[in-house]
C-alpha cells in the first residue's frame, strides 16, 4: 500500500514537470509558448549572422569570450587594488597631518 501511494504521488509530479520542461528554453530556461528550441534572445545570440560578424571562428568563439572575460576581471581587480592603495595612502597622509597639527598645538 505504501508503494502504491508513493507511485500515485510520484507519477503526477513527473507528468507536470515534463510539461514544464517542454515549455522552456534550453539555454536560459525562459518560458516559451511555441515548440521552439530556444527563446528569441537565445536564437539571436546563436544565429549565423552574429557568428559571421566576429573575426573568430564559431567553434573558438566561446573560448575567446571566456578569455576576454578573464582579462576584464583581472584588469578590474588591478584597478581596484590600485584605487585601494591610493585610498590607504591618502588616509595615512590625512591622519599624519592631523596628528602633526595636534602635536604642534601641544607644543612639541
Amino acid at each position: 500500500m505504501r508503494y502504491i501511494s508513493f507511485l500515485l504521488m510520484f507519477i503526477p509530479i513527473l507528468f507536470i514537470s515534463g510539461f514544464t520542461w517542454a515549455g522552456s528554453c534550453e539555454r536560459c530556461y525562459e518560458k516559451i509558448t511555441d515548440d521552439k528550441q530556444f527563446c528569441t534572445e537565445c536564437e539571436l545570440s546563436t544565429s549565423n549572422k552574429l557568428n559571421e560578424r566576429t573575426d573568430k571562428p564559431a567553434r573558438f568563439k566561446a573560448a575567446w569570450v571566456y578569455d576576454n572575460q578573464l582579462k576584464n576581471y583581472a584588469e578590474a581587480a588591478r584597478h581596484y587594488n590600485m584605487a585601494l592603495e591610493t585610498c590607504k595612502e591618502t588616509q595615512y597622509l590625512e591622519i599624519a597631518e592631523t596628528r602633526l597639527g595636534q602635536l604642534k598645538k601641544e607644543g612639541y
